[in-house]
């Protein structure tokens, strides 16, 4: 097998040909996009009957959209007749689709509802049942997001996302809040780096951002007090492995989770500058989210990024004027991704305070952001290393704090600044860290020497 022997994780190191080997990539879209679940969209993207988005599996094209019976229903975009995609457009509404090559139409539960000269033709003599759209087996849903998984026999998706769901739940879902709400289409963007890179990246990489991103940094703390003071405060953030010892063997990642007492005042404060409206909601969501989760003894506020194994990544914030965002790294060969953005909100929150919320991500996090331009440059260059001759046969390094997965001496000080670390679910470590990604590269070499289904 391709990709044996490229994961070494006792050292903490892996090899190039994991990111740059074509038949690795052949053998992983089968292996990993294959037998894991891969999220497909957000319900609100499609709230009236007939309404669609279309996103990719791996390399499949895929169709969410919401059947006449209101259901949230999941297609391969491809007739079976010639293998032409029968849905040609990001997003869209509509009682059927028809393929633009010989015109075979299917409704929104994937049923083959006409045929072009069916009784010259065909005699009358097709079984239109074996030709519907192609379903994967399973298809479920997690606070609105909505995953499938070609593999049948895959653990349920609450399973497969474990203690994970207890970050998600407080700090993204926020059901307090109304929910998640994804607002706009998407931003696409092709990233020259494989796939891996970008989300082990957003799985535990904190590391990389007083380097890479030290413009963005220092331009932000010249224009906000407040921002400086939580962007010194990182020494005392943490990021979560929900990996081995946390009930599921996926390496899933929280990056820079902190309890940071001065959002509510700053966001108190940019809301005092927008007007009544805003103040009201602000004091409302804090009043909201002290209720649910004020008594609980581990006060955890935010979290910057996350990663959702294996590529849906999480730029999040505790602040109500920053929007999430839920991006996708879509492999499209070894070494290059093709990232998928979606902007999303809290549900209940005023209009004046989500077109805040919005610019604010758009500025930072985005195709043309401040801070994912320094990220794209820094792919591009490892890239080229990784197609090169000689610099190819160095691996990467994630040994950072090896041997100290479970209890590294820097969590002490944390604990005596009443960081109450052991109600947090998942193995915790200090901000500098790389249990994330070495679980995550541990788990990938694991489906990857899998002989049947996860």
């Amino acid at each position: 097998m391709a990709a044996q022997g490229l994961v070494d994780s006792e050292r903490g190191l892996v090899y190039a040909g994991a990111y740059s080997d074509e038949e690795v990539y052949r053998e992983e879209l089968e292996r990993v996009f294959g037998h894991t679940w891969l999220f497909v969209g957000h319900e609100s993207s499609i709230p009236r009957i007939g309404d669609y988005i279309t996103n990719t599996m791996g390399e499949d094209s895929v169709i969410m959209l919401r059947d006449v019976d209101g259901n949230v229903r999941v297609f391969l975009n491809k007739c079976l007749h010639r293998g032409n995609q029968v849905c040609l457009f990001d997003r869209g509404q509509t009682k059927t689709f028809t393929c633009s090559f010989h015109g075979w139409q299917f409704d929104t539960q994937g049923k083959l509802v006409g045929v072009p000269f069916f009784d010259t033709a065909y005699q009358g003599c097709l079984n239109r049942d074996e030709l519907k759209l192609v379903e994967p087996p399973r298809i479920e849903a997690y606070g609105g997001m909505i995953f499938a998984s070609w593999d049948a026999n895959i653990a349920p998706l609450r399973d497969y996302l474990g203690v994970f769901t207890w970050y998600l739940d407080r700090l993204l879902v926020h059901e307090p809040l109304g929910g998640m709400q994804v607002v706009g289409g998407r931003q696409r963007f092709f990233m020259p780096a494989n796939w891996k890179l970008l989300a082990d990246n957003f799985a535990g990489d904190d590391y990389h951002v007083p380097t890479t991103h030290a413009s963005y940094f220092k331009i932000m703390a010249g224009r906000s007090e407040s921002f400086a003071s939580i962007r010194l405060g990182l020494d005392e953030s943490l990021q979560v492995c929900v990996g081995y010892g946390s009930g599921v063997p996926h390496g899933m990642g929280v990056l820079r989770l902190g309890a940071e007492t001065s959002l509510y005042e700053s966001d108190l404060a940019t809301a005092q500058r927008l007007g009544a409206e805003a103040v009201d909601w602000i004091k409302e969501r804090y009043r909201r989210i002290q209720e649910r989760y004020g008594n609980d003894p581990a006060q955890v506020q935010s979290f910057s990024n996350a990663n959702i194994f294996p590529n849906l990544s999480i730029i999040s914030s505790g602040a109500a004027f920053l929007a999430r965002g839920l991006i996708q790294w879509h492999p499209r060969g070894p070494l290059l991704s093709e990232g998928w953005e979606w902007c999303v909100v809290e549900k209940d929150a005023p209009k004046v305070v989500k077109e805040q919320a919005i610019k604010a991500l758009m500025t930072r996090q985005s195709a043309a952001g401040m801070i994912q331009s320094d990220d794209t440059e820094n792919f591009e260059r490892s890239s080229d290393n990784l197609a090169a001759h000689v610099a190819r046969k160095q691996p990467f390094h994630y040994n950072m704090a090896m041997g100290f997965d479970r209890d590294h001496p820097a969590l002490q000080a944390l604990r005596d600044k009443s960081w109450a670390i052991e109600r947090l679910p998942g193995l915790v470590g200090p901000i500098n860290w790389e249990v994330n990604q070495r679980q995550f590269y541990r788990y990938w070499a694991e489906l990857m020497a899998a002989k049947g289904s996860q």
